[in-house]
């Protein structure tokens, strides 16, 4: 016999609660529901709209209020003064395609390996920072050598490399598997990276926000994609992609991706900070220490892998740099200013004739873009009436 329904929906008058469900309700102590589950999902929704709205109104007073406090000068978008594209560099960070609507960001990175791929398990698994893909860079930078130092007695026996009749293989394939975390990720990461960058496009081409604000001008763009010629008429001549650009080039090699974080920044001393378990057999404590010193070095090349040397890729683009001595005003959109890269902007300013002339219009959108700002600009010593921040 089918049950009756119990209930009706306070907000649209549906019947929608059965004797079974009364009883499941019961049987857990839960307070029985006034709405369908229509209209429960529909208030949810709309009080995690009233919650979004109410903080971006927070954010936005709090953003007036730090915009009050600092020294800096601002200007809209729709008031930014014209200048002269001889004398312009524009500098474009990933702010600059995800205020283009691109899913560019590390988050959408990892959404892309999807939940049950080996390199994100690697990543989430063995990289020792508190949120990972919040600065993806800087966190490549900490392996988790520890992790993977405790599981090497584990791997020796299973390789039975602890047998007097082992060979050096069965000691290095140990080696290996203890570390393979760390070879996933060097291994796999660039090629799911480049897969992801390629896929990156604009949703609406005719949306272009900067439109007087970018200028077919001199432009280090620290993206993989190539908007900024086909938005706003850049050449690409006049474009350096400087950690490599995702074009496909008939006849040409395919640029290299460069992601990484700075150098030094990661472990120098592997081993110093892992403390050896004891071991009585002597041969077995020798065979543990020989291979965590192994690891180390496994480590050691991962570390060279994954760091970004700024140093050098400057000296490959350094007919670009070398032609910024006249810049006279520098345009910066969607850079956080990470001192990643903090190396490029010291070589443009220290190429620079006048540099204590130079006219810096920086994007801001928060409150916390300000602070970063003020960091970035007290380190690189520019003067703040040389500063106006750009409001994006």
């Amino acid at each position: 016999m089918a049950e009756e329904y119990l209930r009706i929906c306070d907000d649209c008058g549906a019947l929608y609660f059965t004797a079974g469900e009364q009883a499941f309700y019961e049987n857990k102590n839960l307070t029985l529901p006034k709405r369908c589950k229509k209209c429960r999902t529909t208030r949810k929704q709309e009080w995690e709209q009233e919650q979004k709205a109410k903080k971006l109104i927070e954010q936005a007073e709090f953003f007036k209020q730090a915009l009050i406090a600092t020294p800096f000068k601002n200007v809209s978008i729709g008031s930014f003064p014209t200048g002269d594209p001889s004398v312009t560099l524009n500098i474009i960070g990933n702010g600059f395609d995800l205020m283009h609507g691109v899913k560019s960001s590390y988050n959408n990175f990892r959404d892309s390996l999807g939940k049950n791929n080996s390199l994100r398990f690697a990543l989430e698994t063995y990289l020792n920072v508190e949120d990972l893909w919040a600065d993806f860079e800087d966190a490549l930078a900490h392996i988790n050598s520890g992790d993977m130092f405790e599981v090497i007695d584990m791997w020796l026996d299973d390789f039975d490399a602890y047998d007097p009749d082992a060979q050096a293989a069965d000691f290095f394939a140990a080696v290996d598997t203890a570390t393979g975390p760390s070879q996933t990720i060097t291994n796999d990461l660039p090629r799911r990276f480049r897969m992801w960058v390629e896929s990156l496009k604009v949703l609406d081409m005719a949306y272009r926000p900067l439109n007087g604000v970018v200028c077919n001008s001199n432009t280090l763009n620290f993206n993989y994609t190539e908007f900024i010629e086909e938005l706003y008429g850049v050449e690409k001549e006049n474009v350096c992609y400087i950690h490599g650009c995702r074009r496909k080039k008939k006849y040409h090699p395919k640029d290299k991706l460069i992601i990484g974080h700075v150098p030094g920044a990661g472990d120098d001393d592997l081993v110093g900070g892992y403390r050896l378990p004891k071991y009585k057999n002597s041969r077995k404590r020798e065979m543990v220490e020989a291979a965590i010193d192994t690891a180390a070095r496994n480590l050691s090349w991962y570390d060279e892998e994954t760091t970004k040397n700024c140093k050098d890729i400057i000296k490959n683009n350094q007919e670009f740099f070398g032609g910024l001595s006249n810049v006279s005003r520098i345009i910066i959109v969607g850079h956080s200013l990470s001192p990643v890269d903090w190396d490029y902007f010291k070589k443009i300013i220290s190429v620079n004739k006048n540099k204590k002339n130079i006219e810096w219009f920086i994007s801001c959108h928060s409150a916390g873009n300000i602070e970063g700002i003020k960091m970035f600009t007290g380190a690189m010593g520019i003067e703040v009436d040389q500063i106006t921040l750009l409001i994006t």
